[in-house]
């Protein structure tokens, strides 16, 4: 074990560090790999991206945290946990789909949240399940909380709307970032019971504000979606949104995804639930590299997010953190989980809050006191009572409060009454027609398959006649939208020549490889 051995040059090593004894070697691989994170990655078929997944957990001292960083997680982490409490005790005997323990999910958002803004992104649109919900809305997004704890009192709605409940609405917030010192948007996406619904919506969300933020590359707008273990591995919408995810005409560049993985989909034993050993093991269809962290180890949970958002930054790939945590109640709280679950709960009782054991380990550092771990809980707490006392006062819930995207200018300053003209000149018809039913200008070489020059011919037959077939009213319909400047976008089966072939916006040359259509 004392025997020195000479490194390779793949080893990422100390200053000046040519020979390590084995007994040194195998200490730091297992510091980055027999711990608190297990990487899955050996999957990738890219050896610069392996090295440089390699390079963030086995260069020594990489995952060290300083005093301040420290404390701020720990503010965070009280915040959390604190949050869950309060309601708790306010809110009994409501369903609150509570985050207990995974109080880390809160610390981990913003830990993204802020290394992605450090990198320039200015916007994230996220996407989530029920399950901690109200604890995001409010210490992430920080939506005021008086309008969390109004909706608790079952108070009709101010304005018309769904009425839907707490824990499928969504919200949209600008704010000051006090970490980078920048302003950042935060949009979370309306969801309804079914979990992982909201994924596409929120790719959707996220690809149409790149492309009116000119964001080609992905650097101002990111999306995070979150996910419970047994929705991530058993719904298949899951896997059809990693299939677009590297799509030219879908990709948003690179999603981080969170899982809650508190190991029970509702009631089911993962051994009944899945057949691969990991719910996470989907991801690897699009080699997303995957981060299961244990959400007991706070720090070891913040370094994977700083890695997770260099990775998406400088890649522009998905990428997977899975948070390994429990679920401290049943389902909803109202729940008993010891009717399926006895041993397992029995164990998750004697278990001390992630908050607990943190604290203590930086009283043993010496990095906090204990007087100042309680000055900051009831600091907060403090903050929840003025909130709650604040709330009683309110006498209606406008849903414009928790609307995930609010578009001032749709109604504002327009008549309700006054139909706007819609007609376009018949010139301006003729024109698009005659684009419609002619091949690519100076495009003398262009060969065109026999069946659209016929199509294209019978074409300006039609315009001749002034007759339109589906084809033709639907070219009207998006040539007049793009001569006034609006962006039109189709997507689905076959778009470009329509799935009953009548459509052809897009002509394939016959003598050349697809890569060089012409869109018309």
């Amino acid at each position: 074990m004392e025997r020195s051995f000479k490194l390779p040059m793949s080893t990422f090593v100390g200053l000046n560090e040519k020979t390590l004894p084995l007994k040194e070697i195998i200490k730091r691989l297992e510091d980055a790999y027999c711990r608190s994170i297990g990487v899955e990655f050996m999957f990738i078929n890219s050896l610069e991206q392996c090295n440089w997944i390699r390079q963030k957990f086995e260069t020594p001292g990489i995952m060290a945290m300083n005093q301040q960083d420290k404390r701020l997680l720990l503010a965070r982490l009280t915040r959390s946990h604190g949050f869950e409490g309060f309601l708790a005790r306010k809110f009994s005997s409501e369903k609150r789909f509570g985050l207990e323990g995974c109080e880390i999910l809160i610390p981990a958002m913003k830990q993204v949240i802020d290394r992605s803004t450090s990198l320039g992104v200015e916007s994230f649109v996220m996407g989530m399940p029920h399950r901690g919900r109200l604890n995001v809305l409010s210490n992430v997004c920080r939506k005021p909380l008086e309008h969390i704890f109004t909706q608790f009192a079952g108070l009709d709605t101010g304005d018309e709307g769904s009425g839907d409940v707490k824990y499928h609405l969504g919200t949209y917030q600008e704010r000051l970032n006090r970490v980078t010192n920048k302003n950042i948007r935060l949009a979370i996406v309306a969801n309804p019971s079914h979990l992982e619904a909201v994924d596409p919506v929120v790719q959707g969300k996220t690809r149409a504000e790149q492309f009116y933020h000119g964001d080609s590359e992905g650097n101002k707008v990111l999306s995070i979606l979150l996910h419970g273990d047994a929705a991530f591995s058993g719904q298949g919408i899951v896997y059809e949104t990693f299939h677009l995810s590297e799509l030219p005409e879908y990709t948003t560049h690179g999603t981080i995804h969170i899982v809650v993985n508190n190991q029970i989909g509702f009631t089911t034993d993962p051994r009944m639930s899945r057949s691969s050993p990991y719910c996470t093991d989907v991801a690897r269809v699009v080699n997303a590299p995957i981060f299961h962290v244990n959400a007991d180890d706070p720090e070891a949970v913040m370094h994977v997010c700083n890695v997770a958002s260099d990775w998406r930054h400088t890649f522009h790939k998905d990428v997977v953190i899975d948070l390994v945590c429990y679920r401290r109640n049943g389902h909803n709280e109202i729940d008993e989980p010891m009717f399926t679950q006895p041993l397992m709960y029995n164990r998750i009782r004697k278990l001390k809050p992630v908050l607990e054991l943190y604290a203590e380990k930086l009283i043993k550092e010496g990095v906090v006191t204990a007087e100042e771990v309680k000055e900051v809980k009831d600091k907060y707490e403090k903050i929840l009572e003025e909130a709650f006392t604040s709330a009683k006062s309110e006498t209606r819930v406008f849903n414009k409060h928790w609307i995930d995207s609010p578009w001032s200018g749709f109604f504002e300053g327009k008549d309700p009454l006054k139909a706007t003209p819609t007609g376009i000149h018949e010139d301006t018809i003729t024109h698009i027609c005659k684009r419609f039913a002619s091949a690519p200008p100076n495009a003398s070489d262009f060969v065109i398959h026999r069946g659209l020059q016929r199509i294209l011919s019978s074409r300006m037959e039609m315009i001749q006649a002034r007759t339109v077939d589906w084809a033709m009213g639907e070219a009207v319909a998006f040539g007049s939208l793009l001569k006034e400047g609006i962006h039109v976008r189709l997507s689905g089966q076959d778009v470009e020549r329509g799935t009953f072939s009548h459509r052809h916006h897009i002509l394939h040359h016959q003598k050349m490889t697809n890569d060089t259509p012409v869109r018309r």
